[in-house]
């Protein structure tokens, strides 16, 4: 097994190999623990998705949960997931986030997309990376810029939902602004194909993360963990 563990290094991706798929998820909790303490804020607490110790299975079920709002938890459904930072809801999000590999699709969907935040800084004009830094979206937890230091926060999601919550409509600007931020994010952004075994790490405050669809019928199953 190899380990390259963020935290002390700038590294704000890393790969684990050959992390063993234990029915109790021991190791992948090993692992997580070494980096702080196990979040258990935002999981669905749904059947068919939840395992213990703050462990969430991300798969294709028949029939996927829906959020209060109705719409299908993307964690139980096929479809692809834009690039997002986890828990952009709240005023503090979760430092690291795991995502093990238990079965990868056989057809090969299901890639996992990620930018990180320093490629995207490094390919922004200096106008959108203005904006960046100063134009604030509305969140759950209170409007937030896009890049505050060295965390970067944005879910389109949240960001709608938050607007429809308030009765309000985004902004002409607003909205131009998202389409010009995603539009960049996809230009930083590259892709990795997981295999059974491997342990991705992210540093959520660095890195956002996104995946491509697969097939409805996919035995695809990652298993995530989130670290405060």
């Amino acid at each position: 097994m190899r380990t390259e563990l963020p935290g002390d290094s700038e590294r704000s991706i890393s790969i684990v190999r050959g992390v063993a798929l234990d029915a109790d998820n021991a190791s992948l909790l090993r692992i997580a623990r070494e980096l702080g303490a196990v979040s258990t804020r935002a999981l669905p607490r749904r059947s068919g998705l939840v395992e213990g110790e703050g462990v969430q299975r991300v798969e294709a079920l028949a029939e996927a949960p829906r959020d209060q709002f109705g719409k299908p938890l993307l964690s139980g459904h096929h479809a692809a997931f834009a690039l997002h930072s986890d828990e952009s809801f709240l005023a503090q999000p979760c430092r690291y986030v795991l995502l093990h590999c238990w079965r990868a699709d056989p057809e090969g969907g299901g890639e996992t997309v990620l930018a990180e935040r320093d490629r995207i800084v490094s390919l922004a004009d200096a106008e959108t990376l203005q904006a960046l830094r100063t134009w604030r979206l509305p969140y759950p937890s209170g409007d937030s810029v896009t890049l505050d230091g060295d965390l970067v926060r944005y879910h389109r999601d949240e960001i709608l939902g938050c607007v429809a919550r308030r009765g309000e409509a985004l902004s002409a600007q607003q909205s131009e602004w998202m389409t010009r931020f995603e539009a960049l994010f996809q230009s930083a952004a590259r892709r990795i194909r997981l295999l059974p075994g491997d342990l991705l790490i992210l540093d959520n405050h660095r890195v956002l993360h996104g995946r491509t669809a697969f097939a409805p019928g996919s035995p695809r199953l990652l298993k995530r963990v989130r670290v405060e």
